[in-house]
């Protein structure tokens, strides 16, 4: 999420059906989002900001991307409007997540190229 002046933030929304499945604990699934958020930032944003949605993908829930509820709440664990907050990510189901949350959206393969 951009707020400009201050720093970008950073926030983390993922479908985690596995979960549901019994293939992971919740525990593990925020773990595995810790860890990627580490890895990519060298920081661990709080909690709030980590969403995943844990229910099968049979279930029609409002945080399950494409619909815009963990966007949603990062945006208000933030404090940050819409206009205010860029999603970045690789799948359709992310792009439409955005349009649905009213946020600018960026392929994950544009918005981390290399640049020389």
């Amino acid at each position: 999420c951009w707020n400009a002046p201050r720093s970008p933030r950073l926030g983390i929304a993922s479908n985690q059906d596995h979960v549901a499945y019994g293939h992971l604990s919740v525990t593990t699934a925020r773990d595995l989002l810790r860890d990627l958020a580490h890895s990519a930032t060298d920081s661990v944003p709080d909690d709030a900001a980590l969403q995943l949605c844990p229910h099968p993908l049979e279930q029609d829930c409002a945080c399950r991307k494409p619909n815009p509820g963990m966007l949603l709440a990062i945006m208000r664990h933030y404090g940050i409007q819409p206009a205010d907050t860029m999603f970045v990510g690789n799948h359709e189901i992310d792009r439409e997540a955005a349009a649905r949350a009213g946020t600018a959206f960026a392929w994950s393969q544009d918005f981390f190229a290399q640049t020389e």
